[in-house]
């Protein structure tokens, strides 16, 4: 397909939500964050037996909108609505789901997401601005490429570093004109007026094609296999999955973002604090470790049951934000019509892990993010003080650096639920060793954080066949979260934008 056409639509503001999942280090537990709680969803949602519906409460707990799940989807929702009466409820302790910073010493590190382009969406950079979320442009060179013991590390390997690769000639000439046409993506359409991904609507029979195609077909045809296992590479650290169960236009959606002529930028400890903004500016509307068990729609309004330090309760609204992945959804919603129940369930997840490790000195401080070949269980590190000053104290590490590693779909996640943390931590640290043989007297401790249900899997036909349901409200009932824009920070807030103008039209009628 001609890039010509894709660079009509504009610069997609894209983060790169890699995801992990249940947080333990191996040293030490006290306190950290341990990735979503997988058991809690299983035993009060998953396997639980048919509960009785709760009698109404003699004092209602009402509220104009109820938004279920905290996380930054439904956080954004919750802040386009503030000046109504919003209640969040969050199964977890903290807001802000796979958003979210946590503490090593005094050094801050991300529990998923590193990153994020810079903001466009006037939607978003409106909020950006409101609550003073300014973040730094991370500096040049964004990338690096690790060949192989012997082979050493290439920095801008697509860029200025193209010739130093040890990559036949035509290898390289492909390479070439990669990058120019991810240019060309970064720089084409008018960023301001689009949204991530353009509405179902929008889409053009160019961009539906690119849809139904795989990344790896993309690739593999328009620049050569060598470049298409490095694409594949790339989609397993983005997307949890190989090339292959990627949409071609997500995958170079993300690729024009992290490879082409554009600038990202990243916080002390990522991009958790835009939830921790958006809460703060919530105040007493969040009400934490809340497991929504069900959520009852009727003519005049939403009943939502949960279960609050180990008691049943029950709210209601004229109006509910689903603001949870779509596997749930499907699963809290009573009386979902057949359509809709069909799009929930035309969901896919992939399972990740990301490893946080600590050094007692710093090992690498050459780019943004070093890409690692296909013999490591991650696929690239990023180190946590690129561009800043690190932070030094009691048990703070000399260095942070921010491991991926994704395990695939179904079959992954059945291996990850039966692997304990120490031995991806064991393989993390031969992996790291591979790279830098001095870590091995250099390494402090590494902490493992699970996300069982990472993310969701653009795979080919998704965005124009599947999401226009699996977005689409249902009576006092919308929906919210990465299953109906694409797996990224911005896309999550725009999908809460959008579900809170839905959410305010109902709780007016």
């Amino acid at each position: 397909m001609p890039l010509e056409e894709i660079a009509k639509i504009a610069r997609m503001t894209m983060s790169k939500l890699v995801f992990a999942a249940m947080m333990l280090p191996v040293f030490a537990r006290g306190g950290v964050f341990q990735g979503e709680s997988c058991q809690r969803c299983h035993t009060g949602i998953r396997d639980a037996a048919p509960r009785r519906r709760l009698s109404v409460p003699a004092k209602e707990d009402l509220h104009d909108v109820i938004v279920v799940g905290g996380g930054v989807a439904g956080l954004t929702a919750a802040y386009k609505l503030k000046d109504l009466d919003v209640l969040v409820l969050e199964k977890e302790d903290a807001a802000g789901g796979k958003v979210r910073r946590e503490l090593w010493g005094h050094a801050r590190y991300p529990v998923a997401a590193g990153y994020m382009s810079q903001v466009y969406l006037k939607d978003i950079a409106d909020i950006f601005g409101a609550l003073d979320i300014k973040g730094d442009v991370i500096p040049e060179p964004g990338n690096s490429l690790f060949s192989g013991p012997g082979k050493g590390i290439v920095d801008d390997p697509f860029g200025k570093g193209l010739e130093k690769l040890s990559e036949p000639d035509d290898v390289k000439a492909a390479l070439k004109r990669l990058k120019a046409d991810m240019d060309a993506m970064g720089k084409g359409g008018d960023v301001g007026q689009v949204p991530p991904v353009p509405a179902p609507e929008q889409m053009n029979e160019v961009q539906r094609a690119l849809d139904k195609q795989s990344f790896w077909d993309y690739m593999d045809g328009k620049y050569g296999r060598r470049v298409a296992e490095f694409s594949d590479r790339y989609s397993k650290s983005l997307f949890g999955v190989e090339a292959r169960k990627v949409s071609a236009w997500t995958g170079l959606v993300y690729f024009s973002a992290d490879f082409g002529d554009g600038a990202n930028i990243t916080w002390d400890g990522g991009p958790g604090v835009i939830s921790e903004k958006l809460a703060q500016a919530l105040a007493g509307s969040v009400r934490l470790g809340a497991l929504v068990t069900a959520v009852i729609p009727d003519e005049t309004g939403v009943t939502v049951e949960y279960e609050l330090r180990g008691k049943r309760a029950r709210a209601r609204a004229k109006s509910v934000v689903v603001a949870v992945p779509s596997f749930v959804a499907k699963r809290i919603v009573v009386g979902l019509p057949r359509w809709k129940k069909d799009a929930l369930a035309s969901t896919r997840y992939s399972a990740y892990a990301v490893a946080i490790v600590a050094l007692d000195k710093s090992l690498y401080h050459q780019s943004f993010d070093l890409w690692s070949d296909s013999t490591t269980v991650f696929t690239d590190l990023e180190p946590l003080d690129w561009g800043r000053t690190p932070e030094t104290g009691p048990g703070t590490p000399a260095q942070i650096l921010e491991a991926f590693v994704p395990l695939g779909e179904d079959d992954g996640r059945h291996v990850f639920l039966k692997t304990p943390d120490e031995k991806i931590a064991a393989k993390v640290k031969a992996g790291l060793e591979r790279i830098f043989p001095e870590a091995k007297s250099a390494l402090h401790g590494i902490r493992v954080i699970r996300w069982g249900h990472a993310m969701p899997i653009d795979y080919p036909g998704y965005l124009s066949d599947k999401r226009p349901n699996v977005m689409k409200a249902v009576g006092r009932l919308s929906f919210a979260g990465v299953d109906t824009e694409m797996p990224c920070i911005e896309g999550a807030m725009v999908s809460g934008v959008r579900a809170a103008s839905e959410a305010r039209a109902s709780a007016s009628r």
